[in-house]
């Protein structure tokens, strides 16, 4: 095995990875992670990267950052009470995230889809 470096490191192994951290004292610390649990981890480490650009604006304040999570499908049903449209967005990883849409967005949501979609 080639030396750990300083910092977090991550190396695949035969049942998955290892997640590493050495500081300075030359102590490590290993976290052996599935392949599943690596797509969900990197998953958060976007959604986190995405609050902490969403913040940050170019100097000139006439750009923003956009980072966006890859979507491989999307899924729409109702709730039970039948109120609220479920939009379920389906990362690669096969990790999914649900999105309530109230019924005043409904409403306009035709419109709007159709104006960006010619856009």
């Amino acid at each position: 095995m080639s030396e750990i470096p300083l910092g977090l490191s991550l190396d695949e192994t035969e049942g998955g990875f290892v997640l590493r951290r050495k500081n300075a004292t030359g102590t490590v610390i290993s976290i052996p992670i599935s392949r599943e649990e690596l797509f969900g981890l990197q998953e958060t480490v976007t959604s986190w990267t995405d609050r902490m650009v969403s913040g940050a604006k170019t100097q000139s304040g006439s750009l923003e950052a956009i980072v966006f999570q890859p979507v491989a499908q999307f899924e729409l049903t109702h709730e039970a009470i039948g109120e609220h449209l479920l939009l379920t967005l389906v990362a690669p990883s096969g990790n999914r995230r649900t999105f309530g849409l109230a019924p005043p967005w409904l409403r306009t949501w035709p419109s709007t889809s159709r104006r960006i979609l010619t856009k």
